[in-house]
């Protein structure tokens, strides 16, 4: 992919998490950890077994903080 692709495809996805979490403060659902929640989730269910070192490498954070958010 070209840098002006990537580039593009970055902005994109930050101007749709920006559109879905103004629907969901406009829907009065606003919960800071919802998107990180669906993310752990899909996550989950599509790992056969995952192990927590796996989840926080998903992540991008480190094994010990992993632990409170799931």
């Amino acid at each position: 992919m070209s840098k002006k692709n990537t580039g593009k495809l970055i902005s994109t996805i930050f101007a749709t998490k920006r559109l879905l979490m103004d629907q969901v403060k406009k829907a009065g659902a606003l919960d800071p950890f919802l998107f990180l929640q669906m993310e752990i989730l899909y996550f989950i269910s599509t790992t056969e077994k995952p192990k927590m070192k796996q989840v926080s490498s998903f992540l991008f954070i480190k094994p010990p903080s992993a632990t409170p958010i799931i």
